[in-house]
């Protein structure tokens, strides 16, 4: 399983070679493809008439555009939120992908989302991994909840980059909290975009007679964060 992807409207090509590469499932963390479209690929992948790894779907990432300061007691962010997932689950959503919101929506989501029994994923950008594991969070996307503080280090920046020093005894209590919870952390994986995935130096079955894999490739590495993840060696 490839458990964080974004392969947008390169399925018919990404699909494929997905399977050809051994992955059999993967998690398509936020979609520009409408949900409707994603859940019927999903049937017919199922019913074998497309090629393509088993999937889990959340449809678009949830943002709040301009949040707003709600006051204590406002029934407008769970009506919302409850909205938003009451939707999202009825046209087919496996799980909810937050993103950028208030705080305030953000735990309204995962409670909305507790209700329905979806597990959610996301961004944590406001709310630290601990907390939102607490709150229900079933998977952490990327490491941007491993802030030092969780496990009581130190940031120092040499050369523009950050390293933490980290304290292993507390490193360790914060991982048992978050498997306590049952909540997973989701690191920057192969698939995240579409070039990463598809990169001539991570898949080993790479054919050209893909139609439209080179136009593809040249596609993608347009991306700028795509070119300084190159840069720096990423796979």
């Amino acid at each position: 399983w490839d458990l964080h992807v974004h392969t947008g409207w390169y399925a018919d090509i990404s699909y494929p070679l997905f399977i050809a590469n051994g992955v059999t499932g993967v998690r398509d963390a936020g979609s520009p493809v409408p949900l409707a479209t994603l859940v019927q690929w999903k049937r017919e992948i199922l019913a074998g008439t497309r090629v393509g790894p088993r999937l889990l779907v959340s449809g678009p990432s949830i943002f709040e555009v301009q949040p707003i300061q709600y006051e204590q007691g406002d029934s407008l962010p769970r009506s919302l939120a409850r909205w938003v997932a009451d939707s999202l689950q009825a046209a087919g959503a496996d799980f909810l992908k937050l993103y950028s919101m208030s705080t305030p929506m953000y735990f309204t989501m995962l409670a909305e989302a507790r209700r329905l029994g979806l597990f959610v994923g996301g961004h944590f950008w406001r709310v630290g991994g601990q907390a939102a594991s607490d709150s229900g969070a079933t998977i952490l996307d990327h490491t941007d909840w491993f802030d030092p503080a969780v496990c009581g280090g130190a940031v120092e920046v040499k050369g523009g980059l950050r390293h933490d020093t980290l304290d292993g005894p507390k490193c360790r209590a914060a991982i048992q909290r978050l498997w306590a919870n049952h909540t997973w952390v989701m690191p920057f994986s192969l698939g995240v975009y579409p070039s990463v995935a598809m990169a001539p130096r991570v898949l080993r079955y790479k054919p050209d007679s893909v139609p439209g894999y080179r136009q593809f490739l040249a596609a993608v590495q347009e991306e700028p964060q795509i070119r300084r993840a190159e840069a720096g060696g990423l796979t």
